[in-house]
């Protein structure tokens, strides 16, 4: 399989998961806010949505959308039963919906009006953090006693957060995100993102 990407964008949680399960695969950096790939080629090509992340499956079947391609992997790599399958889509939504874009996608866009990012960071990203930092006091992780595919969704969102805003983070999430950061699928990841992000920037 081949994952289309962009250094620290929401793609990373893929990135996590496919280095925690140790999943083969090839990987496509897409230029942020050019729309092109690495080699100038139109990502449009590949994804006309032209969003990250985008997996080229085996078949040669498209596969979108974060929520949809981590459930994806977390079917094809995790045994699991119904009940925890259920917790982890559960999960991915609720990011998706309640930090992800309403939060996220506003702050770390710079074509987003000062209103809306200052809305984000005063009204909308407090409620959710706090309720993440309550669930997570109480377990290791969001679904089970493993790291799950909600988890790489989730740790990417802090690591994200913590690039810019940092003081936003409650103690004990940052303590999970320090934590989950100490292992070696997510350390090697988090080096070698940050590397394709220094080639794009030069």
């Amino acid at each position: 399989m081949t994952l289309f990407a962009i250094p620290f964008t929401c793609s990373l949680a893929v990135r996590f998961t496919l280095a925690r399960e140790d999943v083969p695969h090839q990987l496509r950096w897409m230029r942020r806010f050019e729309h092109v790939l690495d080699d100038g080629a139109p990502f449009s090509v590949v994804n006309p949505k032209r969003r990250v992340p985008a997996l080229f499956l085996d078949d040669g079947e498209l596969l979108t959308e974060i929520p949809a391609v981590l459930a994806h992997l977390d079917q094809q790599t995790v045994q699991r039963s119904d009940v925890e399958r259920r917790r982890v889509l559960e999960w991915c939504c609720y990011l998706a919906t309640e930090l992800h874009r309403p939060s996220l996608f506003l702050l770390f866009d710079p074509a987003a009006p000062v209103a809306s990012r200052d809305d984000a960071l005063a009204r909308l990203l407090p409620p959710t953090l706090d309720h993440l930092a309550s669930v997570l006091a109480e377990r290791p992780v969001l679904v089970g006693d493993r790291p799950s595919v909600a988890d790489d969704y989730l740790l990417w969102a802090l690591t994200l957060l913590r690039i810019g805003h940092a003081d936003r983070v409650p103690a004990s999430l940052d303590a999970y995100r320090r934590r989950l950061t100490e292992l070696p699928w997510a350390s090697s990841t988090i080096t070698s993102e940050r590397a394709a992000y220094a080639r794009a920037a030069s």
